[in-house]
Formats: C-alpha cells, sequence, structure tokens
C-alpha cells in the first residue's frame, strides 16, 4: 500500500519481543470495558485525507500512541491527555493501535477506517437536428456522495447536469462530488437528426391571368425554386405564383448540415373566356334597345345605367337619354373570368324640343293660329295634334283652333322624326265668354325665368290702344300699344323697388268694342 508518512517526526518502531510480550500480557481480557475507542473521519476517492482519533480509556498520562498501517507498529507518539489524532489515513483498511499509560499499562485495538469512494457515471445524449446546434447531454451521477458538479469537454464544472446547444459528434463528460471526487473522463458521441422535411400538396387549377400562393411546407431554412415564371420570390417557402400557362415547379430546401432536399408540383392554368360584346346599337331618347353578347356561361355588363338585366347575355337598355358604351365581362364552366372586356356603344339621339306656341286666351270663336317648331329633318317629320277639338287639321304642323265654347283644352303636339326619334309640347288654349284685359296681381322681375315680365292677357282684344303703369305719386314708369311687349320693373335702366303700382289698359276687341280696365301690380324682389 502506498501511503504518506504520518507526521514529519514520525518514527517507525519495531518492538522488541519483550515489549511485544508486555503488549499480550497486558491486553484486554475478555469481557472487560474496551479501553480503547475511536472517532474517525473517513478518507475520499482512496486519497491519504482520512484520520483516527484514538481515546485512551485507562490509566493516567501521559500517554503514549503507536499505529500499526500493516507493516508494523510505528511510533512513539506523546500526548498529555488520553486522546491521539492520527491524519493522512488511507481508508478501507484496518489499523492497529497500542497505548501505554503513565504507568506503563498498555491496551491494544483496531478499527477499520472508511473512505468515501468517487461516484459512477452515466451520460445519456440526445441527438442535435441539422441545424447543428440544439444536441444535449444529461451526465448522472450512479453512486457517490453529492451534491455532484459536473464538467463537459474539460470546460468549468456546472451544478446543472444537462448541457443543451450542442453540435453532433464527440464529447466527453465527468463528474465531481461534494468531496472533490472525479470519474474517470468519459467519452460519448452526440448523433445527428436529419429532420430535414420538405413537402406540397396537389395545387387546384387556376385561371389565366389569376394567383396562387404554392402551399409548401418545410422546416428548412432557405430554400430555391426552378421554373420561376411568374413566382414573386423564388427565395422563399410559399411564393406567390402567377404563370401564364400550366407550369412544373420545383422547390429545393436547405437545413443546417443535412442534404439538401427536392419536390415538385404542377400549377395548372385554364385559359381565360374571350367576351363578345356583339354590334353597337343606335335608338332614340328614352327608347329601348337591347344588347346581345357571348362568350361566357356568366355575364356583366358595366356601367349598370339604364340596365334592366347586366347579369344576362341578352342586356336590355331601357330608354337611355345619351349615348353610352357598355363594357362586357364573362365567366366560362371552369369559373375563369375574361381578362380584357369587350363594349359595344348604344348611340342614342339626344332628345329634341318641340316648340308648341305659347298659351293664349282668346274669345269664344276666336281662330288661334297653332304652330309646331321640331328638329330638322332631312328624313321628314310627321305631326299629330290631341286632342282634335277644334283643330282644323291634327296631322300638320299648323294647325287652326277654334273654340267655340267657354273652355279651356290643353293641346299636345308629338313630333316624330324619319329615325322614329319623337318629342312633345304642350300648348293652353282657353276660350272666355267676353273679350277682356287681364293683368296679374304681382310680378317678379329678379331674371329667374318665372314672372320676370309684367304684361296685359287679352283675351278677344284685336288692337290694344295703350297698357301704362304708374307708381305711387303717379309718376309713369311704363307703357306699350303691343300686346307681346311687358315692364321688366326698371325705368332707363334704373331698378325699381318693391311696392304697389297702378296700371291702366285699353283695346278694341275683335267686334269693335272699346275696352277699358285700370287695377294695381305688387313689384316683388
Amino acid at each position: 500500500m502506498v501511503r504518506r508518512p504520518l507526521n514529519p517526526y514520525l518514527v517507525r518502531l519495531w518492538l522488541h519481543p519483550v515489549l511485544l510480550l508486555i503488549v499480550l500480557l497486558s491486553g484486554i481480557r475478555e469481557g472487560q470495558a474496551q479501553l480503547l475507542t475511536f472517532g474517525q473521519k473517513a478518507s475520499t476517492c482512496t486519497f491519504p485525507n482520512g484520520a483516527i482519533t484514538v481515546n485512551a480509556n485507562f490509566g493516567m498520562g501521559p500517554y503514549t500512541f503507536f499505529i500499526n498501517e500493516g507493516s508494523g507498529f510505528i511510533g512513539p507518539f506523546n500526548s498529555p491527555t488520553n486522546s491521539f489524532l492520527f491524519s493522512n489515513l488511507i481508508g478501507n483498511q484496518t489499523y492497529y493501535f497500542l497505548v501505554f499509560d503513565g504507568s506503563g499499562t498498555s491496551n491494544t485495538d483496531n478499527t477499520l477506517l472508511a473512505d468515501l469512494a468517487a461516484p459512477g457515471i452515466s451520460v445519456v445524449p440526445l441527438a442535435a437536428t441539422c441545424l447543428n446546434n440544439d444536441g444535449s447531454l444529461q451526465i448522472n451521477a450512479i453512486g457517490g456522495n453529492g451534491p455532484f458538479d459536473y464538467q463537459l469537454n474539460n470546460g468549468d464544472f456546472s451544478a446543472q447536469n444537462t448541457f443543451s446547444g450542442l453540435p453532433s459528434g464527440a464529447a466527453t463528460a465527468r463528474i465531481m462530488d461534494v468531496n472533490g471526487c472525479y470519474t474517470p473522463t468519459t467519452p460519448v458521441t452526440i448523433p445527428l437528426n436529419d429532420d430535414l422535411t420538405v413537402s406540397i400538396g396537389t395545387i387546384p387549377p387556376i385561371c389565366e391571368g389569376a394567383s396562387i400562393q404554392l402551399p409548401a411546407v418545410s422546416n428548412g431554412e432557405n430554400f430555391r425554386w426552378s421554373g420561376t415564371d411568374g413566382l414573386d420570390d423564388p427565395t422563399i417557402l410559399d411564393p406567390i405564383a402567377s404563370p401564364g400557362a400550366t407550369t412544373l415547379y420545383s422547390l429545393t430546401a436547405f437545413r443546417g448540415i443535412c442534404p439538401a432536399k427536392s419536390v415538385q408540383v404542377t400549377v395548372v392554368v385554364n385559359p381565360a373566356p374571350v367576351p363578345d360584346a356583339g354590334p353597337d346599337a343606335e335608338t332614340c331618347y328614352g327608347k329601348t334597345v337591347v344588347l346581345r353578347g357571348s362568350g361566357g356561361k356568366t355575364y356583366q355588363w358595366t356601367p349598370s345605367t339604364w340596365l334592366l338585366n347586366p347579369n344576362s347575355s341578352n342586356a336590355i337598355v331601357q330608354r337611355p337619354d345619351s349615348t353610352i358604351t357598355y363594357a362586357l365581362s364573362v365567366t366560362d364552366a371552369n369559373g375563369c373570368t375574361s381578362l380584357q372586356s369587350d363594349s359595344a356603344t348604344v348611340f342614342v339621339t339626344p332628345q329634341f324640343k318641340v316648340v308648341g306656341g305659347p298659351d293664349t286666351i282668346v274669345s269664344v270663336g276666336q281662330p288661334v293660329q297653332l304652330y309646331a317648331l321640331g328638329p330638322a329633318d332631312p328624313g321628314g317629320s310627321t305631326y299629330q295634334w290631341t286632342p282634335s277639338t277644334g283643330i282644323s287639321d291634327p296631322l300638320i304642323q299648323n294647325p287652326i283652333a277654334t273654340l267655340n265654347a267657354p273652355q279651356e283644352v290643353d293641346y299636345i303636339i308629338k313630333v316624330t322624326t324619319g329615325a322614329g326619334c319623337t318629342g312633345t309640347d304642350t300648348v293652353v288654349v282657353k276660350a272666355l265668354a267676353v273679350s277682356d284685359i287681364l293683368v296679374p296681381s304681382a310680378f317678379s322681375p329678379n331674371n329667374d325665368g318665372h314672372n320676370d315680365l309684367l304684361r296685359p292677357i287679352t283675351p278677344g282684344i284685336r288692337t290694344l290702344k295703350y297698357f301704362t303703369i304708374f307708381d305711387r305719386w303717379g309718376r309713369q314708369v311704363f307703357t306699350t300699344s303691343n300686346m307681346g311687349v311687358g315692364w321688366d320693373g326698371t325705368v332707363k335702366g334704373q331698378v325699381m323697388e318693391t311696392g304697389v303700382y297702378v296700371w291702366m289698359a285699353m283695346g278694341t276687341d275683335i267686334n269693335g268694342v272699346v275696352v277699358q280696365r285700370k287695377g294695381t301690380v305688387v313689384l316683388i324682389r
């Protein structure tokens, strides 16, 4: 056994046979109390760091102590007390002790010094993935005296027994217990798990001009697509594909140190339908026309203005009032929509104005000349007056109306062009039983187009002698003998103030009878 000296002054003595005889004769007799007792501190890892305290429970001091480590007693070790500490001992073996008191009485005994052995070691590796930075080790102590510290690859000891974030490959592990005892350096291999995956499912057909996101699934870090026609980014996992025709795409995925993996997918592209909006059409203002489209299963006309059925192939344009162009888009049986629309224009002959003359108040039996003005029409227009009451000819442009009884008739003149377009106007003729001069009670010369002029209404009057207006101070502000002329509320260009004005009029009716009238009118602004 290899051992260090007990202390610097240790002297090894081989006892004389006489001394040995004394020891044997003075030994503990069977059954008597234990005269030597021991206290000990176990060694660790079979290092010479154990200790035994020998206590002599007999006689009186001073005392002399001897120790036998297996190769003879060593001593003496003198102590004024009955105790002595032997240190630097290696555990797991039996030590013999001989003690003399001051009178020369001796006793001997032995004790086994314990040794706290180093722990065993168990290492459990977990594989690293392709990233090669996520492997781990768990180091476990077998036996030994804790708490333990753990070491990986000759690094610092740590109280944690799990090491993560490790690459694949060779590593070493070691454990140190609470007594400073080490396990042997243990080699271990962290395996590599090729966990790179890449896949892509079946993609439904798309329509020409449409896009689709390629639904690839992978845990890769980098990606490369080939067949890049229509891809928005060939370096990402799930790019948007907008191919112009059916295309085969291939995806290659990369992850860490593992070999690249590839998958393929075909994107089928259905061609877009081509719409036909049909020929342009001509129609009159307010007249309905039909558009006739083709080229699809469903249809969409835009704008929807005047359309009764914008989703029909034969769209009805109801009474358009101006020329308009419609665009047609179609969708086929595959659900594909046309990429470009086709158009048809509806040319609308603008609404034209028919003037049937002014409304008129006449005496019973007084003829009224009616006259309709319509658009210039090289093809020739036709005319129709309704009702025909008192009309000399309801189918001409300028008939004469004669009402032989007091009544009021609204004559409607309808003008139809050679292209079939129509326009109307209304002329009111009122027949009174007597001739008269009538003047409204108020007028508003503010240039809004309504009641801007004050003029007399002269049923049955053949000639107007005068129509004169005075202000409240009796000054003449207007006069005329023309039945078609009226006052606009000004004098020599100066606007007259709001207020009451007096008017006077005289004329001769169709029978030569003189008619005189007077009254007041309110000027309103």
